[in-house]
This record gives structure tokens, sequence and C-alpha cells, in this order.
């Protein structure tokens, strides 16, 4: 099976192209995508085992994504070749746990976003067939943050306040509702 092959390696690749820092309308897809995989794979190959399975294998790095971005840094004055070097790594993290603790961060936002947004809900519903309580209840047993082997963390991650918990700014209400 494809996904039972390859799911740490996709994730994994997906998880690197986003993190919450730079999360937007072009990469959601990302971190939307791995999340199918993972209701996938609980569903068909092995329930939260296979979850898992996989959650361990991304913590200990035993997967195929993390790539070697080595070069060679040209021809040095006296026809000597120059050392192979990995250029500095930026954007989200590529290995083990650290791919986690970012994951959980755009888990995060990703309930606080779907939790107050019906229609988007409605939307990846429609477009993986996958249920929205079934993508819910996935993603709170990746953020249990209990230490289980399918919890992503196994402490209570700090979360930033919510968007949606600050009241609207009294300048940008319609007109009849600044004054009730």
């Amino acid at each position: 099976n494809f996904l039972q092959k390859n799911l740490t390696s996709l994730a994994r690749d997906l998880l690197a192209v986003v993190d919450a820092t730079n999360v937007n309308h072009e990469n959601i897809c990302c971190l939307n995508t791995t999340v199918a995989l993972l209701v996938l794979v609980r569903r068909q190959i092995g329930g939260d085992q296979a979850v898992a399975k996989a959650l361990k294998q991304i913590r200990n790095g035993t997967t195929t994504a993390v790539r070697s971005y080595s070069r060679k840094i040209g021809v040095c004055e006296g026809g000597e070749s120059g050392q192979d070097e990995e250029p500095p790594h930026v954007g989200p993290p590529r290995h083990g746990s650290e791919v986690l603790v970012s994951f959980r961060q755009l888990l995060w936002l990703w309930q606080e976003y779907y939790s107050h947004r019906g229609r988007d809900r409605l939307g990846i519903e429609f477009n993986s067939h996958i249920n929205f309580d079934e993508w819910k209840s996935l993603v709170d047993l990746l953020c249990a943050d209990d230490g289980s082997p399918t919890s992503l963390l196994s402490y209570p991650a700090p979360t930033p306040p919510s968007p949606y918990s600050r009241e609207p700014r009294p300048d940008r209400l319609p007109a009849f509702l600044r004054n009730v």
C-alpha cells in the first residue's frame, strides 16, 4: 500500500512547507492534506496504532523525507575543490520532534480557524468526502498533549490568545451596532 509505505515521508514533506509563522491561504492545503492523510491511515490501515507509528517515525527521524541539501562550493585558488556545505535552513523545521512541535502549533491554528468558519468546514468535507467530525476527532487526538503515542506533545502546548476572543473594534462595527 503506497500510503502505508510513504506516510511519514509525505507528512514530513508537506509539513516542511508551512509553519505557524507563514501559514496562509496558499499553503494551508499542505496542513489539510497532512491531516487528511492521517485520517485515511486511521480509517483504512490501522486505527490509532497506525497514527502512533507514523508519529514515532517522524519523532525519531526514521523517514526519507529529511533530505540532504549539500552542494559543491566552487573551486578554490590553486585548483582545490571547495568543501561540501549545507546552506543554512530557513523556514519550517525538517528534523524529528521539531516537526511535531510545528505541527502542533499549526493544529492550534487549524482548530481556531475551523471552529469559527462553518462554510470552510463544509468546504473541506465536500472536497475530501471526509466528515468534519472525523477531521476534528483526529485533530483532538493529536492535540491531547498528554504524552500518549497519538499525541504530538507530552506537555500542554503554549498557545497565544485566540484571534476570535477579542472584542470587535467599535470603529469597524456597522453604525447601527456601535451604541448597542
